[in-house]
């Protein structure tokens, strides 16, 4: 009787360790599997953080890169024109005639695209004699304007010929404005896995508000481009992602962050 008695105690005692381990296992397990979910859910997200700084900064490298070749082509097109003008006539009267045909021609052929901005004058008198694009006024002062033209110039020529002068050039605004269109469209056309695509806001007040900043791109809602935005916007789940997202961009100059917002492609 003693003997089963002790034999019971032990396997109630074994019994319970066993229970006792089992539970502690599933615990640990449990706990275990808890990090691992984490960390892995860290591990995707600064994944995915590395791959979205990349891609932009990759795409800041693309704009400067096609910057750069712009420039050049445009500084090259204004310093041929120079060189054209060096071969021609030395009477005054045909200069300025060959000088106007010249640029009125590539006004006509270029339209909206057109990248000259020319001033000519006297020099005895001061008057303007050809100014296609209305860069000076009557009762301006002349010499400010020729300034003034040099400062907006991405690269220019000046001309002086017997009686004649003029400045003719590229402006910088033009060659960036350009670049900008260039990179919109660029990526309009990108697409990534899930769905997923890249908008730009260009922001016009730091200081937040409305009309705080203004919607360039935007390929799944290309019909609110050139909309303005305000930091008071409420997203669908309460928050104010504008607002936040211009706060870390003050602070840090960059900021990642999540907000709902409507699928690409999706009703």
């Amino acid at each position: 009787m003693k003997i089963s008695k002790i034999r019971i105690l032990s396997v109630i005692l074994i019994t319970l360790m066993c229970s006792a381990i089992s539970y502690f296992y599933l615990v640990s397990h449990n706990a275990f599997g808890k990090i691992y979910q984490e960390e892995t859910r860290n591990t995707i997200i600064e994944i995915k953080k590395a791959f979205l700084k990349d891609t932009v900064n990759n795409l800041f490298l693309e704009i400067d890169v096609e910057r750069e070749l712009e420039y050049g082509r445009y500084k090259y097109f204004t310093k041929q024109r120079g060189i054209s003008l060096d071969f021609a006539s030395e009477d005054d009267d045909e200069f300025i005639k060959f000088f106007t045909n010249r640029f009125d021609t590539d006004i006509k052929n270029l339209g909206k695209d057109n990248y000259w901005t020319i001033l000519f004058w006297d020099n005895i008198t001061n008057e303007v004699i050809y100014n296609p694009q209305s860069e000076y006024t009557n009762g301006n002062d002349l010499g400010l304007v020729i300034e003034r033209l040099k400062s907006e110039l991405l690269s220019y020529e000046e001309v002086k010929h017997g009686r004649v002068s003029g400045i003719f050039g590229v402006k910088t605004k033009f060659v960036d404005d350009k670049i900008k269109l260039i990179t919109a469209e660029k990526i309009r056309r990108q697409r990534f896995d899930d769905d997923s695509y890249i908008w730009v806001s260009q922001i016009l007040n730091y200081n937040g508000g409305d009309n705080y900043a203004i919607r360039i791109v935007h390929p799944n809602l290309p019909e609110t481009e050139g909309s303005f935005l305000s930091t008071s916007f409420i997203g669908t789940k309460g928050n104010k992602p504008y607002l936040e997202e211009l706060d870390g961009i003050n602070k840090n100059g960059e900021l990642f962050f999540s907000y709902y917002f409507k699928k690409l492609n999706s009703a």
